[in-house]
């Protein structure tokens, strides 16, 4: 893809203009194309701090006008009243921009970065495979998901542990492997004490890929009552499915 429409392609993702025909055509770029999800990966976080940057803008705007003193003096007092005048029509279309943006709702994604935490990867494994946790430990640690991939796989292959597992659903997350992350949630999620954890992440893998119906089938189903869900990650869970309505 030419570069130019690349970034076409990418600005109109964030607008959500793409229809389900070209939305799964971004989702097969993010996963095949490195360079493409790192040029999603970019956009995304240019377009999170403009967002954070406008609304930290603006609360400095009405601090400004709340903590300044207004002197007027008879000679000034019409430049004064234009002033306030100018101040509350700035107010108001400030306020206005505000409330407008702040209910716009969220993009798949966006809900996605907003409650996304990797998984922690615990050295605590008894067993001859427990040394070859170091190596997967640092190229976790170190973002380096390609190696603790193929790590991963490797040490599975010879003794599967869940917890294991899951960190490996996550470095797939990651990687922008997102179809391979929902394959190893969905396994995991046979296991009862990990069932929980499943589907918290199979949840948010398809918020990731922008399928907002079935993220709110897993996040459904873990409030389901089936499994323990501790009262934090419910409360997540909740708040969730109501920015998905």
């Amino acid at each position: 893809m030419e570069p130019a429409n690349q970034k076409i392609l990418i600005e109109r993702y964030f607008r959500n203009e793409l229809s389900t025909e070209e939305l799964q055509g971004f989702q097969q770029q993010l996963e095949t194309n490195q360079a493409f999800a790192q040029a999603v990966a970019v956009e995304q976080d240019i377009v999170d701090t403009l967002r954070i940057k406008e609304q930290q803008r603006f609360r400095q705007r009405l601090t400004k006008i709340h903590t300044e003193e207004i002197k007027e003096t008879p000679v000034k007092s019409l430049f004064n009243r234009r002033w306030l005048m100018a101040a509350s029509i700035a107010i108001l279309l400030g306020v206005s921009f505000f409330l407008w943006t702040n209910n716009q709702p969220l993009s798949p994604q966006e809900i996605f970065a907003a409650n996304y935490e990797q998984p922690s990867l615990t050295t605590a494994r008894t067993g001859e495979n427990n040394a070859a946790l170091a190596p997967i430990k640092t190229a976790y640690e170190q973002a380096n998901y390609a190696t603790a991939t193929k790590l991963i796989n490797d040490l599975l292959a010879k003794e599967y542990d869940g917890n294991l597992a899951l960190v490996l659903g996550a470095c797939y997350l990651e990687n922008n492997q997102i179809e391979d992350a929902i394959t190893i949630f969905e396994t995991i999620q046979q296991q009862t004490d990990l069932a929980d954890d499943a589907l918290w992440y199979l949840g948010l893998a398809h918020l990731k890929k922008g399928d907002k119906a079935a993220a709110k089938q897993q996040f459904t189903n873990l409030l389901a009552g089936t499994i323990p869900v501790t009262p934090k990650r419910k409360a997540k869970v909740e708040q969730i499915l109501n920015q998905l309505e």
